[in-house]
């Protein structure tokens, strides 16, 4: 019987069953810097992220 290859999500450890799954969880749910990739909490902070950071 094959086994499911779970991907968990780090910021709120959900599981899903493809890593296409998880990218638009995050996408969706969380917010992804686009120049360093750090998940942040929700979309919103990631303009907040990019001004402070970069």
């Amino acid at each position: 019987m094959p086994t499911t290859r779970h991907f968990a999500c780090k910021s709120c450890d959900l599981d899903f069953d493809t890593p296409a799954g998880l990218g638009q969880h995050v996408a969706i749910t969380h917010g992804e810097c686009a120049v360093c990739g750090e998940i942040l909490e929700d979309p919103e902070s990631v303009d907040d992220h990019t001004q402070q950071v970069h």
